[in-house]
């Protein structure tokens, strides 16, 4: 009795030993940010299963789905399109890029969904929004004052239009790096994409862990702001979300700034007043508060130290588990073959 039992538990010892390795084995194929994109998946639609249901998480996919705005239509566009140049030739010599696009881009579009999935999950669950704790915070560090409302002095129309197109101009920023940084080596593209990734998955983390939907919507002002601010105002243009802490703005074009400064230093005399305009844009707009994106820079310097080095680590793992896996082939030599051989 014992030994059959003994035998048993050896038996489904070694079948779990194997299962493991397989799913190794899968995971080594896979890239570090595709790692994260597919747990972060698995992560909400454990959340919906246990506080919700997982039909109010396939029915609220489905509607995002359908409803999926233009950013998220011209990412998948762009994956349709490496994903045919891919079908359709096999044998293109630079088809090593067109892969790594496809890649990349299929991350993009499951961390935009996985976005919209968590604005519905604060949203159904009713999470109670913490601007009024925020706004406490900018106040200590800014005198008794909303930062913003110390820029109402600047408030002027060429102000606000500049900064209005900059806050807009981070979206081609954001993922036109990619291509940007492709130009040098795949490395580039593929260490930019994965530190961004990460750091838009950690901010969902904050979005649910401080909900909060921004100045603009919970501090009365005593001026008026036009351009993207005035916009943001009309319920047909925008509805508030709780994407305010921290402030992704910011974190990704830091993390753009950084990885840019990196590996296409000359670009950088581009991206600098790019990237200043972003981010003071963020407070000026009064979309964001000042401690968003004091926590935003924080998270775009530990990613950009933490994530390469990861990435490394990844690769040598790769290459640990290629040689393992490497046998000899034995060459079978017959020496009759030989003897003909010098006969002939």
């Amino acid at each position: 009795m014992k030994s059959a039992m003994h035998g048993r538990i050896k038996k489904e010892r070694g079948f779990l030993h194997r299962a493991w390795r397989r799913v190794l084995n899968i995971a080594l194929f896979l890239e570090i940010h595709e790692i994260i994109s597919l747990l972060t998946l698995l992560t909400l639609t454990f959340l919906y299963s246990i506080h919700l249901n997982l039909g109010t998480f396939v029915e609220t996919t489905r509607e995002i789905t359908v409803t999926a705005g233009l950013i998220t239509r011209t990412v998948f566009l762009i994956m349709l399109l490496m994903l045919g140049m891919i079908v359709a030739f096999p044998k293109w010599r630079f088809i090593g890029y067109a892969q790594l696009v496809f890649r990349i881009m299929t991350s993009f579009l499951i961390m935009l969904l996985s976005y919209e999935i968590v604005m519905r999950y604060i949203q159904l669950m009713g999470h109670t929004m913490y601007d009024h704790l925020l706004q406490k915070w900018d106040s200590f560090l800014f005198f008794g004052k909303q930062p913003a409302e110390w820029m109402d002095k600047l408030n002027t129309l060429p102000m606000t239009s500049l900064l209005s197109g900059a806050y807009l101009a981070w979206f081609p920023f954001c993922y036109g790096t990619i291509f940007l940084l492709l130009i040098k080596s795949r490395r580039a593209a593929l260490e930019y994409a994965t530190v961004a990734l990460t750091s838009f998955y950690i901010g969902n983390i904050g979005y649910v862990l401080v909900p909060a939907v921004g100045p603009l919507f919970t501090h009365e002002f005593s001026t008026v702001v036009g351009g993207l601010t005035a916009k943001m105002l009309d319920p047909g243009f925008y509805k508030p979300v709780a994407n305010c802490f921290p402030s992704l703005h910011t974190c990704i074009s830091v993390v753009m700034l950084v990885q840019v400064w990196k590996y296409f230093r000359k670009m950088i005399w581009v991206y600098t007043p790019v990237t200043a305009l972003i981010v003071f844009s963020t407070v000026y707009l009064r979309i964001h508060y000042a401690v968003d994106v004091f926590v935003g820079v924080v998270l775009a310097i530990l990613t950009t130290i933490c994530i390469p080095v990861i990435m490394t680590l990844w690769e040598r793992l790769r290459e640990q588990k290629a040689r393992s896996q490497f046998t000899m082939i034995p060459i079978e030599i017959n020496d009759n073959s030989i003897g003909r051989q010098r006969e002939a």
